[in-house]
């Protein structure tokens, strides 16, 4: 089994990558700059969250009913 990637990483990686190549165009640009915001919004909850993942569980007193009627 391997190891899972960070979508952040690969995403920076693709970034370098694509600079590298030079010039483009208007869609490469918009293209970019969505990778670079999509970028930035995961770094941004990933530091809202401090650290919480997906695969973490969730302790019993954090969880309620509020929703059961």
């Amino acid at each position: 089994m391997t190891q899972p990637s960070d979508i952040v990483g690969d995403l920076d990686a693709w970034l370098g990558e694509a600079s590298a190549r030079g010039r483009r165009g208007e869609k490469q640009e918009i293209e970019l700059d969505l990778v670079r915001r999509a970028v930035a919004e995961i770094v941004g909850l990933r530091e809202a969250l401090g650290g919480r993942r997906g695969t973490d569980s969730i302790a019993a007193e954090d969880l309620n009913a509020s929703n059961d009627e």
